[in-house]
């Protein structure tokens, strides 16, 4: 038994208990040219304020809410895009929420509120998020990289020690990269909110696995613009958020651990390396351990019975 989708926070994102990053040497800048402006007469003539660059179709929350995921798979994170961002004459802040994958499980504490920024000039301010459980894991992700006897026989060993009903959160990696389709086949998702998947091996920047995943109850207004909840196609939505990047975007995205071109080679080849999952002792997991397709199975955490 799954526990039941966490619905998104209802109305806009509040802002408390997070101060937003300063950019201090963008804002020098920005300050610097407004007073060129101002000093040309030209502050007048420019009306409305803009954001030159505000990321994709203008929507920094858009653009770079999602390249936050990418960069992030210890976390499930929420935006959404342009309603919880606020512009300023020469910025452009939006708000995110982050949960751990725990979390979002047994909804047992709040989520966290963190602000990403972006200047007049294009320069993105990323928050320091911290470091999960889920961390190290990522690090020593292998998904693609062959079957491993030894690798799997650990993981089985593993997987007997736990009780029957006991649910655990786990990280799979798969034994070569497969198509979606074919680890729709295997896993029989009822819902993508479900469908958290590794996109690539380890990556040379953030020396994580890229990763998608459609969003709370496989809603991707969360994540690409379209009205179609429930069955989204996982690599089909990363593809077309990646092709809206441009050359541009490639130092922001640097700063959060992504590389533009190997994003884009994860896009053309579409295939998935490993995934997020949850599943229900000893018995269930050994089945998926069974399957070739499978290398090894990492559990991470235990989830607690949900409190009546």
């Amino acid at each position: 038994m799954r526990w039941p989708p966490r619905a998104p926070t209802a109305g806009p994102i509040h802002r408390h208990n997070c101060p937003k990053e300063a950019n201090i040497n963008n804002r020098s800048r920005l300050i610097a040219l407004a007073s060129a402006i101002a000093a040309l007469g030209g502050l007048a003539a420019w009306s409305p304020p803009s954001i030159r660059r505000l990321g994709i179709e203008e929507n920094p929350g858009y653009t770079w809410g999602n390249a936050l995921q990418v960069a992030y798979p210890e976390y499930q994170i929420y935006h959404r895009g342009s309603v919880d961002t606020t512009e300023e004459l020469f910025s452009a802040t939006t708000a995110v929420e982050l949960d751990t994958h725990m979390n979002a499980l047994t909804v047992s504490g709040p989520r966290q509120t963190f602000y990403i920024s972006q200047s007049l000039l294009g320069d993105a301010t990323f928050p320091a998020l911290p470091r999960s459980h889920m961390s190290s894991h990522l690090k020593d992700f292998k998904g693609g990289l062959g079957e491993s006897s030894e690798e799997k026989r650990e993981a089985m060993r593993q997987a007997k020690q736990l009780p029957a009903a006991q649910q655990v959160l786990v990280l799979v990696e798969l034994t070569k990269p497969l198509p979606e389709t074919a680890l729709d086949r295997i896993l029989a998702y009822r819902n993508s909110e479900w469908k958290r998947f590794f996109l690539s091996g380890t990556q040379t920047l953030s020396e994580k696995p890229l990763y998608w995943w459609p969003g709370w109850n496989g809603c991707s207004a969360v994540v690409i613009r379209s009205n179609n909840c429930g069955h989204r196609s996982v690599t089909a939505d990363f593809r077309e958020w990646v092709s809206q990047l441009s050359e541009e975007d490639a130092e922001n995205l640097q700063k959060i651990g992504l590389d533009l071109q190997q994003m884009r080679t994860a896009a053309e080849e579409g295939l998935i390396y490993g995934f997020i999952d949850t599943r229900s002792g000893s018995r269930d997991l050994m089945e998926l351990l069974e399957r070739p397709e499978i290398r090894t199975v990492k559990v991470l955490e235990r989830v607690p019975e949900p409190q009546s």
